[in-house]
């Protein structure tokens, strides 16, 4: 498979392994961590709220929108939702705490909502200002992403390999994983990933081919969640804010620039095994970064590609990694763009806290997903008591 002539060869080239790509190495090739149980992928509702659904203290109500958090005297005491069926508004009382876990984009929107945010913003939208927050909304950061898709020349299948070249492997490889939960089906499809520095990073029909998704980090650019109007049915404005940073732009060429196989370790790595060429069927979607010069089906012109040239596709191409951080970011006390301290309470307003990923306040080294678990374990312990590590 590709994953053995990645992680096979990698001695020989300046790539090492990196045992656990979100551990202490923050360079090198590794095979993706994944949620999976069984051969199926395990969501946090999974592995958290479905083995403990029997609870008398948790009450779980679907179809239902948060509009508002309710607060008297500076304290969080309850919430208002609506319940999408009857359209009524409904209120919870709190008697300790309010929790807020909407995400990166929805968090936000409720605070607003709720009163908590910049004081002009509020006032442009006919909400009674609670608490003036100025950072609500303010630092969300969204690393770009940009596809690169091959083709191999050879007709040998990798990701089907070890069913042989039979017409029939995606079906044998369906059957295993209804039967068996094993093969090629237990994958993201996305089997291996490769932390690589650029010049400017900081420290931290079926054709066979490989994909490559190219995503910097950390992430410079930083946008903003705001709303439009006061209705809470309305969805959000979000503007990611992608490339308005230079850096990012500049990180996002050399990234490029070192994955493509003719300026890279992955050349060298793979030639003798895999030729592959970027003009492919998967490519009408994308194109590629030389049609503009060599048209699609030939190599002639890779050698001569420009910055200009990746640069025109980084811009045409780009799009919003899956992460958003940022919109209620931690901070110390005083720090205009804080919204929270680092347990998640919110500045100024007691028995609230958010636990998401929008009080993260930079992009981690590795995935996003370990680190929303580890801060909401971290904090839920810090609330029952327990003391930390």
């Amino acid at each position: 498979s590709l994953v053995d002539l990645y992680l096979g060869k990698r001695h020989k080239y300046e790539l090492e392994v990196a045992p656990d790509l979100n551990g202490d190495q923050v360079e090198g090739f590794g095979i993706v961590e994944s949620q999976t149980y069984r051969g199926v992928r395990w969501s946090p509702s999974r592995a958290y709220l479905h083995p403990i659904l029997n609870r008398t203290n948790l009450h779980i109500v679907c179809n239902a929108m948060v509009s508002k958090i309710l607060i008297e005297n500076s304290f969080a005491t309850g919430v208002e939702f609506l319940d999408r069926a009857s359209k009524e508004v409904l209120t919870v009382n709190a008697s300790t705490e309010v929790i807020v876990c909407a995400g990166g984009i929805l968090s936000p929107k409720l605070l607003i909502l709720s009163g908590l945010a910049d004081k002009e913003e509020l006032d442009q939208l006919g909400i009674d200002c609670v608490r003036n927050i100025p950072g609500v909304g303010k630092g969300l950061k969204v690393p770009v992403l940009v596809p690169i898709v091959t083709s191999n020349k050879s007709s040998r299948n990798y990701y089907y390999g070890e069913y042989g070249d039979t017409f029939k492997r995606k079906d044998l490889a369906s059957r295993d994983w209804f039967l068996n939960h094993s093969g090629p089906h237990t994958s993201l499809g996305q089997p291996v990933s490769a932390l690589i520095r650029t010049k400017n990073n900081m420290d931290h029909k079926e054709q066979p081919g490989y994909s490559c998704v190219v995503t910097t980090i950390p992430c410079h650019s930083t946008g903003s969640v705001t709303l439009k109007t006061r209705d809470p049915w309305n969805d959000p404005i979000v503007h990611c804010g992608l490339l308005k940073d230079k850096r990012d732009l500049e990180n996002a060429k050399e990234a490029i620039k070192a994955v493509r196989f003719e300026t890279s370790v992955f050349k060298s790595l793979l030639l003798k095994d895999v030729t592959c060429y970027e003009n492919s069927l998967a490519n009408r979607y994308y194109g590629t970064i030389t049609e503009r010069r060599s048209g699609f089906g030939g190599n002639a012109g890779f050698f001569t590609v420009t910055d200009s040239d990746i640069e025109n596709y980084i811009r045409k191409h780009a799009e919003c990694h899956q992460y958003y951080i940022g919109s209620c970011r931690m901070g110390s006390y005083g720090d205009p763009t804080a919204v929270t301290d680092n347990q998640g309470r919110v500045w100024g307003v007691g028995n609230l806290r958010v636990i998401d990923s929008s009080i993260v306040p930079e992009y981690p080294g590795g995935s996003m997903v370990p680190v929303c678990m580890m801060v909401a374990e971290r904090i839920c312990d810090t609330i029952d008591g327990k003391k930390g590590l």
